[in-house]
């Protein structure tokens, strides 16, 4: 009597299941089917991607690939020495000046090969005027570096080699190896539930996992699942940094002693004087029109930015500063630095009033207005990766992509950002793609 029961309730399965097939209600998967489904596809690089490779690898090819077994080996800045090219006896406002900088190692060995990172500029300490030099890396242990006189008095040269090539590329390797340097935690709230879990770019996909992604963007970030805790409870993020990680050895780090950095190189100049020549003439600076980049792209006289092409509006009075930003809807968006210039300008421009938004902490974010002239500021953080000690808020968080396609372009409107510091301990594919994406959202709002 089982052994019926069991072969009637066999026979009525296979009759629906037949009868749920041939009317093509369900399929019956085949063994290509599950095999073509449960193996992993690989998915074709989206146009983004390709734009992220094909500028990294750009970057990535001006640095030279360099092992060394000892410090002795490494680029010295005090062996090495600097020169100028066809040194003259006399040197007008607007002449260019070459110096050659020849590198040796610690054995006093000419260095074959370039990398390593400098710094150059004149200067006039008397006069507040300086202006950063352009340095041109032969690939060969010399470089040219290439000035501007833009004033006339003593001019000083300062050039100093931050870092030999060998941590420069050991430092570009690391930074790119990995997300070890930063520690991200999630705090959750729910139902009077809290938890506090790990997030980052890349954690170990095979538990499961929040994740809050931007698909236009192609970014995304993840924590682990708190429990019963919905992904959505996220309600404040923090990043420190991972001190007790790094992906140098020994020897690269021994190169971050603080009395390796930023040393002079010896030249065998000290000043030139450069006068106004009679045949120079200084023609009037139209004014700046848009961005067309240059480097250097100016310098400074009396403590003052002078653009190099084209002559800058400046607002030396409060009815200057007040009649620039009358009827502006203001966006800043950025890190400490952004919000550096919106305390400066809430400070000087005394009509305009804070209205609290009753966040926390100083990533919060802040808003001013001017009833009486129409004006509204705004300053907010940059989203992840954002450096911060404490817990703040996840909820506001937007890309500058993001948000500069939520606002409406018009004659009124003023968007700012800075980007980058926050970027420093990831690698560089981060960063060009947000940048990428930034540049993608401009050309929209200016179509």
């Amino acid at each position: 009597m089982k052994h019926q029961r069991i072969l009637v309730l066999f026979l009525l399965s296979m009759a629906v299941i037949s009868f749920l097939v041939h009317r093509r209600i369900v399929k019956i998967p085949t063994f290509i089917y599950l095999k073509s489904n449960c193996e992993e596809v690989t998915k074709e690089e989206t146009e983004l991607q390709k734009e992220v490779k094909t500028i990294f690898n750009e970057v990535d090819s001006s640095i030279p690939k360099i092992s060394f077994t000892h410090f002795n080996n490494t680029t010295s800045a005090w062996n090495s020495k600097a020169n100028i090219i066809n040194p003259k006896d006399k040197y007008c406002v607007g002449d260019s000046l070459t110096v050659q900088v020849d590198m040796f190692d610690h054995l006093g060995k000419r260095k074959t090969y370039g990398g390593d990172f400098m710094t150059a500029r004149i200067y006039s300490p008397d006069i507040k005027a300086s202006a950063s030099g352009r340095v041109e890396d032969l690939r060969n242990g010399s470089y040219h570096i290439h000035y501007t006189l833009f004033w006339q008095g003593t001019v000083q040269f300062s050039i100093l080699m931050v870092h030999p090539s060998e941590l420069t590329s050991a430092l570009w390797q690391g930074r790119n190896k990995g997300y070890g340097y930063v520690a991200h935690t999630g705090y959750f709230v729910y139902k009077g539930n809290e938890a506090k879990v790990k997030c980052g770019y890349d954690l170990n996909k095979t538990q499961e996992l929040c994740e809050y992604s931007n698909p236009k963007e192609e970014e995304y970030f993840y924590c682990e699942k708190p429990g019963n805790i919905p992904c959505g409870s996220m309600i404040k993020i923090m990043s420190v940094f991972v001190d007790t990680h790094s992906y140098l050895s020994e020897a690269e780090k021994h190169l971050l002693i603080r009395s390796n950095i930023r040393v002079e190189i010896p030249k065998n100049f000290k000043t030139i004087s450069v006068t106004l020549c009679s045949g120079n003439i200084t023609e009037e600076k139209k004014k700046c029109p848009g961005f067309n980049y240059t480097f250097p792209s100016g310098y400074f006289y009396q403590n003052i930015w002078n653009h190099r092409y084209c002559s800058i509006t400046r607002y030396r009075n409060m009815n200057d500063i007040n009649e620039c930003l009358k009827g502006k809807i203001v966006y800043m968006t950025g890190d400490s630095t952004m919000l550096q210039w919106m305390t400066y300008i809430n400070k000087h421009v005394n009509s305009l009033k804070m209205f609290n938004l009753y966040n926390e902490h100083w990533p919060m974010t802040r808003l001013f207005v001017d009833l009486e002239r129409n004006i509204k500021i705004e300053w907010r953080k940059h989203t992840k990766p954002f450096m911060m000690l404490v817990f703040h808020t996840f909820k506001e968080e937007y890309t500058i992509p993001d948000q500069i396609d939520h606002i409406s372009g018009n004659q009124h409107t003023v968007y700012i950002f800075t980007l980058g510091m926050h970027f420093r301990l990831f690698p560089l594919e981060r960063y060009i793609r947000r940048v990428i994406n930034i540049r993608r959202a401009i050309e929209q709002l200016l179509l």
